[in-house]
């Protein structure tokens, strides 16, 4: 039902604005009984005069965000005279009157077809309807305008300018045994309303098309530019930003090395491999953790976890001469498996079967990486290729490698089976057990020395990776949602911007801040009576790119580029 109603109506939050689904008991006239979960309507009155008329409105409103609201009345039985109104209503119309013969009501009849809107006296308007029937009612919230259908064939608008801010789906009968259900998306509807959310999407497009912007076309284009620039530098997509800012001539405020080092850094970050991450950052960024104690505590719960799960391995592994590494080509959080593992072959990364925690895996070869050392200047940038690891064709966090010194292709290929039942904790490597032990003593001295102002949430992060140790299988353990990969993007979100604030950059892209700014405009749009947003939006035009995960860049104003710069901060 949840699926249903979240493809009518994708940009409703039913937490905040509920979509009509049934009638409502407390709001109805007496005459009115409501069987099979308030959507069967039976008429239970004297029906001898338009004094006997009842009516019954939904319990919730029409959301504006639903930019199109539709549901169909099916007549089971039209009763003795058939007198059946389907139509809408404001909440305080009332109930004693079929919908349309008082103001604020809009109706339309089954005795005569004729419609009905704030006066007893009606027009002409259809043909007219009884038992079998399948009567539909549609609110376009875009135009304002309300349309009907019968047994799937449009009828045609009814009434414009509907501009009132609560419309109720309203359904009145008269006559002894008049009998009808309705259908609120529950099942298919008989009518397809498909096309008239084409048109809609057309009109929406024009409404948008005829506002005015203050700013000249060169100004909104150089704006937009600097958006992306700023987002591209934000993220250390440097080789973006750089080929960017040569095509616009907008320059650079951060060098493409800094930009690099941040980026190797997410990488990290993203791969679990979070005691190198925290040792480049303090190499690079002297001081930054030490100014922000809360970020540096997060960090270190999560190198426990991952070190817990076998992607760390508890040993920075930094090369001499404060150079630092950047893999030819680093997975995303989701190339990789739970334990962070992957394997090469023929050319093609493939995902390893999770393996015991904290096993390493052998290769044949060395790892293909490069440098990037930037002189003081800050203007020169050179890459070279060196192995890792102090010995050769082993690596001992869990990464795929390239054999035979190759690189790493861009392809990924998966496999879905983990190794589930083979997975034993720290697969009985009594070495990675003593430093995981060590590092929890050492966590568990920081954690006293961290001020969290009280906040119980940032006091119970250590407390639940400890947790883990206490399961033999922690992936089927009710803390299992630690190891999840996905749980590293926070983190690396916060270090990122820390990193950031330490070159005196701002902390947030724009692209963020305005993606963040249209979530809260989002609902007071919608109080306003806008129907447009359900159909064009910031959130529709960034799901129409097609995008991948372009839901989570939406909630997060997280993405990706291409080839190796790959992020999810």
């Amino acid at each position: 039902m949840e699926k249903k109603l979240v493809e009518l109506y994708p940009w409703v939050n039913q937490a905040e604005t509920p979509i009509p689904m049934c009638w409502n008991p407390k709001d109805k006239f007496s005459y009115i009984t409501l069987t099979q979960n308030d959507t069967k309507i039976l008429y239970k009155g004297p029906g001898k005069s338009q004094k006997d008329a009842a009516a019954v409105r939904t319990k919730h409103p029409i959301p504006v965000s639903c930019g199109l609201f539709y549901f169909e009345v099916k007549v089971i039985s039209k009763g003795k005279e058939g007198y059946i109104g389907v139509g809408l209503s404001q909440p305080d119309v009332n109930l004693n009157r079929l919908p349309g013969w008082d103001k604020g009501s809009f109706g339309y009849h089954g005795d005569d077809g004729h419609t009905f809107w704030s006066s007893g006296t009606g027009r002409s308007y259809g043909p007219t309807f009884g038992t079998g029937d399948v009567i539909g009612c549609g609110l376009d919230l875009v135009n304002n305008k309300c349309f009907y259908t019968k047994n799937g064939m449009d009828l045609g608008v009814a009434f414009t300018d509907l501009t009132h801010p609560s419309l109720y789906p309203c359904v009145g009968l008269q006559s002894t045994g008049e009998v009808v259900e309705t259908n609120f998306g529950q099942e298919p509807f008989m009518f397809d309303i498909s096309s008239i959310k084409k048109e809609l999407e057309v009109d929406a497009r024009n409404v948008i098309a005829k506002y005015q912007a203050k700013l000249s076309r060169g100004e909104w284009e150089q704006t937009l530019q600097k958006i992306v620039l700023d987002y591209l530098v934000h993220n250390g997509f440097h080789a973006a930003a750089e080929s960017f800012s040569k095509s616009t001539g907008i320059l650079l405020k951060e060098t493409v090395a800094s930009m690099s080092n941040r980026l190797t850094i997410q990488k990290l970050v993203l791969q679990g491999r979070i005691s190198e991450a925290v040792a480049m950052a303090q190499d690079l960024y002297p001081g930054v953790l030490e100014k922000n104690p809360l970020l540096h505590f997060r960090l270190k719960v999560r190198q426990f976890i991952e070190m817990v799960g076998g992607a760390d391995s508890g040993v920075a592994g930094q090369p001499e001469g404060k150079s630092h590494l950047r893999p030819s080509r680093t997975p995303s959080p989701r190339d990789l498996n739970r334990n962070g593992s992957t394997k090469h072959t023929n050319g093609i990364l493939k995902e390893e079967p999770a393996r015991p925690n904290g096993l390493a895996l052998n290769f044949d070869s060395e790892m293909e990486t490069e440098v990037v050392l930037e002189d003081h200047s800050g203007d020169c940038v050179m890459e070279v290729d060196m192995p890792v690891g102090s010995d050769a064709g082993t690596h001992t966090n869990g990464l795929a490698v390239a054999h035979n010194g190759g690189d790493v292709t861009q392809s990924m290929d998966f496999d879905d089976d983990d190794d589930e039942e083979n997975k034993v904790v720290f697969g009985g490597n009594p070495e990675l057990l003593r430093r995981t032990l060590d590092f929890g003593k050492h966590l568990n001295e920081f954690a006293a020395k961290v001020r969290d102002d009280g906040r119980s949430e940032i006091r119970n992060l250590a407390s639940e990776a400890f947790s883990l140790m206490a399961y033999s299988d922690p992936w089927r353990s009710p803390l299992a949602h630690l190891l999840d990969p996905l749980q590293r993007e926070p983190v690396c979100a916060s270090l990122n911007s820390a990193l950031l604030g330490d070159e005196r950059q701002t902390s947030h892209p724009a692209l963020k801040v305005l993606i963040s700014h249209s979530k809260r405009l989002f609902p007071l749009q919608a109080k306003r009576g806008s129907g447009v947003i359900a159909f064009r939006n910031i959130f529709e035009v960034l799901r129409s790119l097609n995008i991948p995960d372009s839901e989570r860049m939406v909630s997060s104003c997280s993405g990706k580029t291409s080839d190796s710069e790959s992020s999810s901060c």
